[in-house]
């Protein structure tokens, strides 16, 4: 990930070479002379994680289709997507990524919690979009699930091309 990230900040179009910028740099170069197998390790590793990410989505900035729908659940996700980031953006669209809840257990087996993942399409403050995949999940009391909630935030955070 600081492979890619180095490339991509030397081969920026808008790039400023300030002294914050050849810092960076430097403290880049030296870290690569120290590490080399590391680093190779840490891209290797990054890469198949982007890819996989990718591969999922189809090509860069489009927008997958859900594995199911369910407008109950999709409503939940996009109101609680409201209170996750305080930067203005608005959640317009949640995309269910597989037809089925997962489970969380315990030792014993005994159900914690089922959960989805969803890709969560925000309406940014400058308009453009962006999709992010959140985590939701439902705890268990034993007979029934209750509210649906956040579970955690993903890798994924990336401008798409969405049309409401």
């Amino acid at each position: 990930m600081i492979d890619l990230a180095y490339e991509d900040m030397k081969n920026h179009k808008g790039k400023v070479e300030d002294e914050e910028y050849k810092s960076i740099v430097s403290r880049y170069e030296q870290l690569s002379a120290d590490f080399p197998k590391w680093r190779k390790v840490e891209k290797d590793e990054w890469l198949g994680v982007t890819s996989e990410i990718l591969r999922d989505l189809g090509d860069l900035g489009g927008i997958p289709e859900p594995a199911t729908r369910d407008q109950k659940l999709e409503a939940e996700m996009i109101n609680i997507s409201k209170t996750l980031f305080d930067d203005g953006r608005i959640p317009v669209k949640a995309i269910i990524k597989t037809a089925d809840w997962a489970y969380d257990r315990d030792a014993f087996g005994n159900i914690i919690d089922r959960f989805h993942t969803a890709y969560i399409i925000f309406k940014m403050t400058d308009g453009a979009y962006r999709m992010v995949d959140i985590g939701f999940k439902q705890m268990y009391n034993g007979s029934t699930y209750g509210k649906t909630q956040s579970r955690g935030i993903g890798l994924t955070n990336m401008t798409v091309n969405y049309k409401p």
